[in-house]
């Protein structure tokens, strides 16, 4: 995760690699214990948001 994360650009992949393993392993714990049509529609999110960051200019913070 770390090596796709630094093809976005950014300095410094690693939190974001770290937040998307936590991401996925709270929608694994989470999808076993309820419905996982919704715990899949929040990780996609989560992982949208993340690429969205990571992509953005540098003059957009």
């Amino acid at each position: 995760m770390t090596e796709l994360f630094s093809e976005t650009g950014k300095p410094d992949p690693d939190p974001a690699a770290r937040h998307f393993v936590m991401l996925r392993d709270g929608a694994m714990a989470a999808g076993c214990l309820t419905d996982p049509k919704p715990i899949c529609e929040t990780f996609l999110r989560g992982t949208e948001g993340l690429l969205k960051y990571r992509s953005r200019h540098q003059s957009d913070y």
